[in-house]
């Protein structure tokens, strides 16, 4: 088991990494490397301090940032507000996928609807869908290969 700790900009917290995730993440654990810590805090009962108990370690240039736009339709009765809304998306056209949700289920459009996503574009959808209708969500993924080899 090793014990150490991850610092930022804004402070440190201490790890626990047990000997099988160890195994696997231990050449990504040197000084000044910059990487993506996955585990589950932890509240260590005898001192009552945070750890975090790693599970997996990604070096960061392997990972890329995506976002996607979600858009809430709560009790639709006015027609004409989806031809408004898909109006806006056409608009504002670009590489961010867009997800409808409506009676619980969420479903992605196709790639022809997918959005640049903006200020203006939230306003907008927002002026056509009413306020907290719209969403942006990032997720950390990682990069596809073809795009990781040309990093190299």
């Amino acid at each position: 088991m090793l014990l150490a700790a991850v610092e930022d900009l804004t402070g440190s917290i201490p790890l626990v990494i047990f000997p099988k995730a160890y195994e696997k993440c231990a050449p990504l654990l040197t000084d000044d490397e910059v990487v993506i810590i996955k585990g589950k805090l932890n509240r260590d009962f005898r001192t009552d301090e945070l750890n975090v108990m790693v599970e997996t370690v990604e070096p960061l240039e392997e990972l890329e940032k995506v976002r996607s736009l979600h858009i809430e339709l709560v009790d639709l009765t006015d027609g004409s507000l989806l031809s408004r809304m898909k109006e806006t998306l056409t608009i504002f056209r670009g590489n961010d996928p867009v997800f409808i949700r409506m009676d619980g289920r969420s479903v992605e459009l196709g790639k022809n609807n997918w959005v640049d996503i903006n200020p203006d574009l939230i306003q907008q959808l927002e002026e056509v869908l009413g306020s907290g209708a719209v969403n942006v969500k990032y997720a950390v993924v990682k990069k596809k290969m073809e795009e990781a080899d040309l990093n190299v």
